[in-house]
């Protein structure tokens, strides 16, 4: 994914 997006992401998508 991205470095910049993935903790942005990672509570809506469990899996990143």
């Amino acid at each position: 994914y991205g470095l910049v997006v993935a903790p942005a992401l990672s509570f809506a998508n469990p899996f990143v």
